[in-house]
């Protein structure tokens, strides 16, 4: 799938380089297809090249994880669409809209070949359009500078003339982009689950490197060191930590450190024990058996008398 990527990438800049080319030479009507034609073959082996390097960097990031869960096959990781069922299997039951889906990675396998046959088809007629000689592309110069592709339709085969015309173009286009749609919701299905085990810290940056971007071996080759891990288990860890992080004070429960109440003491405030509050003024509490604070206690009960200090 990246390969296209890159092939269109590449050619957007022939297609430029060519017209400036030709438009560089002044004249009333050039014609651009050679230029483009040649932009085009030098696009395609571009393409290639930096595709069959993203495949090595992923199949050496698959084949590193095959072999970490002792999966066998490792060597499907190298290989173009089976790569992609191939993660599906090393990274097991993935998600679908809440649905436990097993065979993810063999859904997209098939989904990306049938795409790839479309762009093909895409990148065929292109070439085929400009090689043909009833195929005449140029430059108009009339106060604006338009660029097009004419041709007597009429003296074309007729498969390439369903090709040249609008309506092939538009249905093309059509299957294209619906093939890319589902092939990038299955690919960020099993990329997730993929990455929930080898990235837990951000599983959603890494697929759409992976998906909406052509750096899919990269990213893979990047985290090929990283240990499997249970992502459940790595979400209560760290939901552990921060509870134990945000607990007021570090207390166990409790603010300011006390086990059961406030102020460290064990059973009552102010660190006593027996729950006497005034311990300090004599009486029958303050600690054991008169308090710790308050004196030993005379055993006997406080007076009624409010005014006894007067006496």
């Amino acid at each position: 799938m990246e390969f296209f990527r890159f092939f269109d990438a590449f050619a957007g800049v022939a297609y430029s380089i060519a017209y400036s080319s030709v438009a560089m030479r002044g004249g009333e009507l050039l014609d651009v297809a050679k230029p483009y034609l040649k932009g085009l073959w030098i696009s395609l082996v571009l393409a290639f090249a930096v595709y069959l390097l993203f495949v090595v960097l992923g199949g050496i990031g698959l084949s590193r994880m095959a072999k970490k869960e002792h999966k066998k096959y490792a060597f499907l990781g190298f290989i173009p669409i089976l790569n992609t069922w191939y993660a599906g299997y090393i990274a097991g039951k993935a998600n679908f809209f809440g649905q436990k889906m097993k065979r993810a990675g063999l859904y997209a396998a098939i989904l990306e070949t049938v795409y790839i046959a479309v762009c093909a088809l895409d990148v065929l007629s292109e070439f085929l359009i400009y090689m043909h000689p009833m195929v005449r592309s140029g430059l108009d110069y009339s106060g604006l500078d338009v660029s097009y592709i004419t041709a007597n339709v009429g003296e074309l085969p007729v498969w390439l003339r369903w090709l040249f015309g609008t309506q092939g173009q538009v249905w093309l286009g059509i299957v294209n982009i619906t093939f890319f749609i589902a092939l990038i919701a299955f690919l960020a299905v099993i990329y997730i689950a993929l990455f929930r085990k080898y990235f837990a810290r951000s599983p959603l940056l890494m697929t759409l490197l992976c998906v909406l971007f052509p750096f899919r071996g990269a990213v893979l080759c990047a985290v090929r060191n990283n240990d499997p891990v249970d992502y459940n288990e790595y979400l209560r860890k760290r939901m552990e930590m921060r509870r134990r992080r945000y607990t007021p004070y570090g207390g166990q429960g409790t603010p300011y450190g006390g086990q059961g109440n406030p102020y460290g003491g064990q059973g009552n405030p102010y660190g006593g024990q027996p729950e006497e509050p005034f311990s300090d003024f004599g009486g029958n509490g303050g600690g054991q058996n008169g308090g710790q604070n308050g004196g030993k206690g005379t055993g006997d009960p406080p007076s009624d008398n409010p005014f006894s200090d007067f006496d």
